[in-house]
């Protein structure tokens, strides 16, 4: 997995051909695949309260508490859920190119609003880090685990495919298909 971390691009691309090899081939298991690991992102920001390393988010700082945007969006101070307006955890879009699965944020204001609860950094000011962005290794395995038994499926399938005309082959038998 790479992550880049910038105040124009925040985006992590993983290698599918890595790690499950021919199925990166596969235009459909990849969408899926890229929605699963958005999915785990959002569950574990909105719902755990967790960053990336599943360590629980930095509170809230009074002033943001106190300010008029967490009052007038009825937030919870003790709801570290990294979602005021939804905007930012909105905009995660998976991609592919090749055998690389991409996951960024869109968006010029959104992508600033990730970079600053990553890095802490909020213009001239430092805050918290509260890193939402990315997965773990086990969390990355575990959804992929789901989409192995396609891969096996598909291998199972071209293994009988050739064993079904090694076997007419041995009989003699013409298949209509040239060696």
């Amino acid at each position: 997995m790479k992550r880049k971390l910038s105040e124009s691009e925040v985006s992590l691309t993983i290698n599918l051909r890595e790690k499950l090899g021919g199925i990166a081939d596969n235009p459909e298991i990849k969408d899926a695949i890229g929605q699963d690991i958005i999915n785990r992102i959002l569950d574990r920001t909105e719902n755990e309260n967790r960053d990336v390393n599943g360590k629980l988010f930095a509170p809230y700082s009074k002033s943001y508490i106190n300010s008029l945007a967490f009052q007038s969006f009825d937030k919870s101070p003790r709801n570290v859920n990294l979602r005021l307006t939804g905007d930012m955890l909105s905009s995660l879009v998976p991609s592919s190119e090749g055998d690389d699965l991409i996951i960024s944020v869109s968006g010029d204001n959104n992508i600033l609003k990730a970079f600053g609860n990553i890095t802490g950094e909020r213009g001239n000011s430092k805050g918290a880090k509260r890193d939402f962005f990315g997965i773990s290794e086990k969390d990355l395995n575990k959804i992929l685990d789901n989409y192995k038994p396609s891969l096996a499926d598909s291998l199972t399938s071209d293994a009988t495919s050739l064993l079904n005309q090694k076997i007419l082959k041995a009989l003699g038998v013409d298949d209509g298909e040239e060696d």
